[in-house]
């Protein structure tokens, strides 16, 4: 019985965050969801956890566009390989997130996340049970971005793009429209936007 409150106490100090990305098949959620990689992080941003999923669809008739396989570059024959079932990631989904959503909701977190929240909920949660889930707010480094240079901390930009963000922070962007890239990369920003803060704190 102790060991599971200090368990329920450490859940509320350290998990916090759920920083992830999807890659799917066109910007509509009824497009097939190709890819999810996602990161626990805690309250000081530091990684506990990570998921990757491949999936493909119960029925394997993939739902897609060219545009969107440019972006993502994703090979579907290749991809088809690799992943698992809808049903499969789904499970793998839920039983990951119910590990660490015990005692208080996590909060997503991304760049543009809104979109990858959408997909997730659609194709891998029902939106009642992703609510037990995760909080309705979101942190998202897009907005941030915007937030920060209205603010003095950043200059203002074309766009808020996270390739824009990345080139700032000098963070390699070769590799972006990879879930698991874009997710390590969206850390790394957010890691140097608090460090631009800092030294400006209400209660020093």
């Amino acid at each position: 019985m102790i060991y599971f409150f200090l368990l329920i106490l450490y859940y509320i100090e350290y998990m916090k965050y759920f920083c992830f990305d999807t890659e799917f098949g066109g910007l509509k959620k009824e497009f097939s969801l190709l890819t999810l990689y996602g990161e626990i992080l805690d309250e000081e941003l530091n990684s506990i956890e990570s998921i990757d999923l491949k999936l493909k669809p119960e029925n394997g008739m993939y739902i897609i566009s060219p545009e969107a396989l440019q972006v993502n570059r994703i090979n579907i024959v290749e991809h088809d390989k690799a992943a698992i079932s809808l049903k499969e990631a789904s499970e793998s989904f839920r039983s990951f997130i119910s590990r660490h959503a015990i005692a208080e909701k996590l909060i997503p977190l991304g760049h543009n996340v809104s979109i990858d929240v959408k997909f997730a909920k659609h194709h891998l949660m029902q939106p009642e049970e992703w609510n037990k889930y995760f909080s309705f707010r979101k942190m998202d480094t897009h907005s941030i971005g915007l937030f920060l240079s209205i603010s003095g901390f950043l200059p203002k930009f074309d766009s808020y793009s996270l390739k824009t963000m990345a080139e700032f922070f000098n963070i390699p962007t070769e590799n972006l429209h990879d879930a698991k890239y874009d997710v390590k990369t969206t850390i790394e920003i957010i890691k140097k936007m608090k460090n631009l803060t800092k030294g400006n704190l209400v209660n020093k």
